[in-house]
């Protein structure tokens, strides 16, 4: 292990976020761009490689008319923009409800025989058809420029400072820092590289250089966002100057098949509430005692530099190894230990719903399966299977009350971002299920194709849903049993990466390379 002081705060910056008079505005295209350092491996990469004008001047918007009434289309990028699942944001990002970040396609390089990452230039279009604009730099991988909804303003780097810019593209203050960036839950502090910012006042801490690779984890921001904690393993306490770094903790050692070009299966790592305890959702990894093939359940105390394994608040004749599922909002630990043997796997008879922090342990038996997680962590969707029959249940990890559903068969489940609403469907995607997990209020409803995908409109009960004929279809109210599907629009190509803007407004999606822009709201009520 090396610990070590942080470097003191420096406070001297070259200008303020709010400060524009002292900045001198640059135009986000005025700086020649280079091509990419790395050397495209194919001769189609190289052909795709472009300066931001042309990739500027090829796009453009216009408008076609769908069922539901006129549509913004933004094309011409012959090259495309990135697949749906290329990191976090796959094509494209909303920044607030009226502009969007494209992350169109301009190379890319061969990392091994059968993998290629993707180069790609960000361009902020305005949804009204201001001019578009391009940040400075082609970014590779997952490192990418980021939006501060809290100050308004994109956030990018290259490999000594950090830009901020208005959605118009001027640059309105420069900070030290580097890529990756990592920006906090409130949007007013900022990891660049190795450089923590406050964005407000300009104080800067510098971290040592194992924090330059926080874009292969997700760190932790504490509720006062001076501490951070992340794999594997990291701390620092911008405010005191403690910090630590090492590749194993306390005997803890890290397995799995880490990641690819473009996989966002990096670990993240949240604060357990209070902010003196932290976890890891490990997706690829798994953590083990070194002198066994026993799994460990970490719950970290990164100012003591000491663990809590969780396995000791368990049976102790459970089998060696234990997956567990995180809840979003680092509530809850669910964890199954199924036996493994010569002739196969025996699914788990119980399983065990740690509660974070209090460690209390809930058990749930008849081979409970968990399905998933609402999106604050307080429901669990799970399965039950006994020698009779399949029951799927909604359980409330704050009263540790248990509600069964009518619908025992689940092919998928599609919960709400905002609200505790589900929509579940059953084989065939044809029969769905609306649930309100505060109220059991439910709702049956049978499409006329089957349902690919549905999309919850943020603040409201409104859903998108995505046919198998690529068409999309409009529910104003997914509880209102008077509420019937609308089409919105015709069969199209390859629908993918279906987001809503920040205020439920506008609708996105992708289709053969070509942004699509359409108001369901103006369908039904408008949120």
């Amino acid at each position: 292990m090396r610990s070590h002081k942080l470097r003191p705060l420096i406070t001297a910056l070259a200008c303020a976020v709010g400060a524009l008079a002292a900045c001198s505005p640059t135009a986000a295209t005025s700086t020649p761009i280079a091509s990419p350092t790395s050397i495209p491996a194919t001769e189609e990469a190289t052909q795709a490689l472009a300066q931001p004008e042309h990739v500027l001047g090829a796009l453009q918007w216009s408008e076609t008319s769908f069922p539901s009434g006129p549509a913004k289309v933004l094309d011409g990028w012959a090259n495309g923009l990135r697949a749906s699942d290329y990191c976090e944001t796959g094509p494209y990002r909303w920044l607030d409800s009226e502009h969007l970040m494209l992350f169109p396609v301009v190379g890319q390089t061969q990392v091994n025989e059968v993998d290629f990452s993707n180069w790609t230039h960000p361009i902020v279009v305005s949804v009204d058809g201001s001019p578009s604009w391009a940040l400075s730099l082609p970014q590779e991988f997952c490192s990418l420029p980021t939006w501060s909804a809290a100050l308004e303003r994109v956030i990018e780097a290259d490999e000594a400072s950090v830009q901020l810019r208005t959605l118009a593209g001027d640059v309105t203050a420069t900070h030290p820092g580097s890529l990756p960036l990592s920006l906090s839950p409130s949007g007013l502090r900022l990891l660049a590289g190795t450089t923590w910012l406050d964005l407000e006042t300009g104080q800067t801490a510098t971290l040592s250089d194992a924090w330059g690779a926080a874009g292969f984890f997700k760190i932790a921001w504490s509720a006062d966002e001076l501490r951070l904690f992340g794999c594997c393993f990291h701390y620092a306490d911008v405010g005191s100057g403690d910090a630590w770094e090492q590749e194993s903790y306390n005997e803890l050692t890290v397995v799995g098949r880490g990641s690819w070009p473009g996989e966002e299966v990096a670990a993240r790592a949240l604060w357990v509430s209070g902010d003196e305890q932290a976890v890891i959702d490990t997706l690829a990894i798994q953590f083990m005692l070194p002198t066994s093939v026993v799994t460990a359940l970490p719950v970290f105390l990164p100012a003591e530099n000491s663990i809590i394994d969780l396995r000791t608040v368990l049976p102790d004749d459970l089998p060696d190894l234990c997956p567990n599922r995180l809840a979003p909002q680092a509530t809850a630990l669910w964890v199954s230990c199924p036996e493994q043997n010569a002739g196969g796997i025996t699914p788990a008879q119980d399983a065990y719903l740690i509660s974070l922090p209090s460690l209390q342990v809930t058990i749930l038996s008849t081979q409970p399966q968990l399905l998933a997680w609402s999106a604050d962590g307080r429901y669990a969707l799970y399965r039950q299977n006994s020698d009779v029959a399949t029951s799927l249940w909604i359980l409330d990890t704050t009263t540790i009350i248990n509600t069964q559903l009518p619908a025992p068969v689940l092919d998928d489940v599609a919960w709400h971002p905002e609200r505790p609403l589900a929509l579940l469907f059953t084989p065939g995607r044809q029969d769905l299920l609306v649930v309100d997990a505060a109220s059991s209020l439910r709702r049956n409803l049978t499409a006329e194709l089957p349902v690919r995908a549905a999309i919850w409109q943020p603040q409201a009960s409104g859903l998108v849903l995505l046919a198998q004929d690529g068409s999309l279809w409009w529910l104003a109210d997914a509880l209102d049993p008077d509420s019937l599907p609308e089409q919105l629009t015709p069969s199209l190509p390859n629908v993918h990466s279906i987001r809503w803007s920040p205020d439920g407004r506008w609708l996105a999606f992708v289709s053969e390379g070509a942004l699509y822009l359409i108001e369901p709201a103006t369908q039904g009520e408008q949120p």
